[in-house]
């Protein structure tokens, strides 16, 4: 199933600008709204890149939320805010440049 981060935020009633730091939240957030039913929402680390400029930019561990599912796929909606300048994020719509699905090995359960 493909569903862009705008349909996400129209679902779910929190815009994708006020994401940023709130991922567990948002992960659970679509499961709740029956969007991913197979879906579980799951708790560890961002291993992968960040880009700077970023809020999670000079972290040494940061702690992610995401939803798996249940073939091992990650749909990640919060990835964004790692790849996604600060300034240009408050400046235009996030839904074009977010890609839900993540590697999983930038991802780590803890």
């Amino acid at each position: 199933m493909r569903m862009g981060v705008a349909k996400l935020a129209k679902a779910i009633g929190i815009t994708a600008t006020q994401w940023q730091a709130r991922c567990m939240e948002i992960a659970t957030k679509i499961l709740e709204a029956g969007l991913f039913p197979c879906g579980t929402a799951v708790y560890g680390h961002w291993t992968g890149p960040l880009k700077t400029g970023t809020l999670f930019a000079k972290k040494a561990v940061i702690h992610h939320g995401w939803i798996q599912g249940p073939d091992g796929s990650v749909i990640d909606p919060t990835r964004f805010v790692f790849e996604v300048e600060t300034r240009c994020s408050r400046r235009r719509p996030l839904g074009r440049s977010a890609r839900l699905l993540t590697d999983r090995t930038k991802l780590s359960k803890g």
